[in-house]
């Protein structure tokens, strides 16, 4: 059985020359909760498709890790919790949502991790 730690894909390290943490799409895309953050949704589905994230994470169904949805709705889109859940993305671990470990994505810079969450956390506005 595959488990977080036990990724189909290569993780794939990406550069905040590859993405630009600002850039904003045309139409309503911050999270109510974030007022002005920004969320980049290209960038956030891309950089997820082409990390190993699919394959403990779907949209609505708990599989190895949570649904996108249930993290968006356990923590609003602050600051705080961007930097928390993506050093969470970059360092790995275990315990918030159960015993098994997520994968650790040392080579994802900050930025790409910021990206990545705000994506996930707009979601519980949609």
């Amino acid at each position: 059985m595959l488990g977080c730690h036990t990724p189909r894909k290569t993780t794939k390290a990406v550069s905040s020359t590859e993405v630009n943490a600002n850039q904003q799409p045309a139409g309503n895309n911050t999270n109510a909760d974030a007022g002005a953050l920004p969320v980049d949704y290209e960038n956030g589905q891309a950089m997820i498709s082409a990390l190993d994230c699919t394959v403990c994470h779907t949209l609505n169904e708990r599989q190895t890790g949570p649904a996108y949805i249930s993290v968006a709705q356990k923590y609003k889109a602050t600051e705080a919790n961007i930097n928390k859940l993506a050093q969470k993305i970059i360092t790995g671990g275990s315990g918030n949502w159960g015993k098994v470990p997520m994968t650790q994505h040392p080579d994802l810079n900050i930025d790409s991790a910021k990206i990545i969450v705000r994506f996930i956390l707009s979601l519980g506005s949609k």
